[in-house]
């Protein structure tokens, strides 16, 4: 099973400024529905609750309280028993950094510029097998950056 770690993120990484995005972009927000719809999406449970419903997909909240997983393992072990092909890490920062080492790839919207953010992903380019592997410029003000993770062979 494949694992995606899908973000939006601006120059610093930033991903949030008071659990909501910090920007509005059409065409990030276009991407993210393409890119998962008819997929499983994992959150942690904060991300979740401040999304509106993402009709068309699988979304399962991850929490230690309240969430359909109380483990990272626990869910990666579910979607593996249930044959699903591709699991996609959509949030928060806590669970993009705890996920870093199970995910074999990422796909970062590059919002160009510098927001005023008080939630930040990793850092990939300062995480041992992390590979930026392909951009693709999607306007002026959007790349999507592909990362591979050199350490977790894809199946």
């Amino acid at each position: 099973m494949r694992i995606t770690l899908i973000a939006a993120a601006d120059n610093n990484w930033g991903i949030g400024l008071k659990g909501h995005l910090p920007w509005h972009h059409k065409e990030d927000l276009k991407h993210f529905r393409t890119r998962t719809m008819g997929k499983d999406l994992l959150l942690g449970r904060t991300t979740m609750e401040t999304l509106p419903p993402l009709t068309g997909r699988r979304v399962h909240s991850l929490s230690s309280q309240n969430g359909d997983f109380r483990s990272l393992e626990e869910a990666i072990s579910h979607f593996k028993e249930i044959l699903v092909d591709e699991l996609i890490i959509a949030g928060g920062a806590k669970l993009y950094e705890y996920s870093l080492g199970f995910c074999n790839s990422a796909e970062i919207s590059r919002i160009n510029g510098i927001y005023v953010c008080d939630t930040f992903m990793p850092d990939l380019r300062s995480k041992i097998g992390w590979k930026l592997v392909k951009v693709e410029e999607k306007t002026p003000n959007l790349k999507i950056e592909y990362w591979e993770n050199e350490c977790i062979k894809s199946k």
